[in-house]
């Protein structure tokens, strides 16, 4: 019975260990950490979809955004891209870029991958 006990746990480990913490995975398998501030979250800002697809080796991220609020916002995004380590690989396609919401509307913000040595994303949205 211990045997087992110890068996389980370090099989639980080991699988825990397999997908990153904090990270959540696009239909198409691709981890990816999504990081929406509070002030988004408070204007009605919601993500209706993240999805990715493979072109020539290169992974792509796409995040549906709708704005359900009463005022227009402003908001900065960037796409950290990550390799097999969790280092990031920069690249000018990753530089911080801004939108505007006016209320009711919908947008897509679209990254591909620096490199096919980048299996993970982080796409946080700022202020």
């Amino acid at each position: 019975m211990r045997a087992l006990t110890v068996t389980l746990l370090v099989l639980s480990t080991l699988l825990g260990c397999s997908a990153p913490g904090g990270y959540r995975f696009t239909e198409q398998g691709l981890p990816y950490e999504l990081e929406l501030p509070g002030f988004l979250e408070r204007a009605g800002v919601t993500v209706d979809h993240v999805t990715s697809t493979s072109q020539r080796g290169l992974l792509s991220v796409r995040v549906d955004l709708s704005h359900q609020g009463e005022a227009s916002i402003y908001f900065h995004s960037f796409f950290e891209w990550l390799d097999r380590y969790g280092m990031e690989v920069k690249s000018p396609a990753s530089a911080r870029r801004l939108h505007h919401l006016a209320p009711g509307q919908s947008i897509s913000i679209e990254n591909i991958a620096p490199s096919p040595q980048c299996p993970r994303v982080v796409a946080p949205l700022l202020n």
